[in-house]
């Protein structure tokens, strides 16, 4: 499933207000369809895979590319690979998936919501980003075009992987 964050419209916003709306959507392919509803006008997404579930993770990817293609420029992207604490049935490696998060500048973080380990976190490092991107004019660490770049050639590394012989 993905989350998509949003800032309340700056009117209602203070100083030192901090506080964003929150979507949960799951990844499911009914929903599909409704997706850009909840991306068009996102500050960011968090996009959660099971590390127990190798599927989970190429859908991941599917979803990645399609925010990347469909969605705003300036988005922050998180990878998030949920139930680090069955990490002893991990059938994702999770330096390969830092790697690719770091390749298309995504926040990458493993976490347990049944341990509640690494949420907090996660929201730390979202917001330190959308600051970051708030105070360089709103520009992202990566551009869309190189990130779909390296989103392609994620997809394609896992496909020649796939073939035999």
């Amino acid at each position: 499933f993905f989350l998509m964050i949003r800032r309340p419209p700056r009117s209602t916003q203070s100083r030192s207000s901090a506080a964003s709306d929150v979507y949960k959507r799951q990844g499911q392919e009914k929903y599909h369809s409704l997706a850009p509803m909840y991306y068009r006008d996102a500050d960011a997404a968090i996009l959660v895979y099971d590390i127990t579930n190798k599927a989970s993770y190429e859908i991941l990817k599917k979803w990645l590319v399609e925010l990347t293609q469909s969605g705003p420029e300036q988005i922050v992207i998180a990878m998030v690979g949920n139930k680090s604490d069955l990490v002893d049935e991990a059938q994702v490696d999770s330096i390969e998936a830092q790697k690719q998060a770091d390749s298309i500048g995504a926040v990458f973080k493993l976490t347990s919501a049944k341990d509640n380990k690494g949420i907090s976190e996660l929201f730390e490092n979202i917001s330190d980003v959308l600051l970051q991107q708030k105070e360089n004019g709103g520009s992202p660490k990566t551009n869309k075009s190189n990130r779909l770049q390296n989103l392609q050639n994620m997809v394609n590394d896992q496909s020649e992987k796939k073939k035999c012989c």
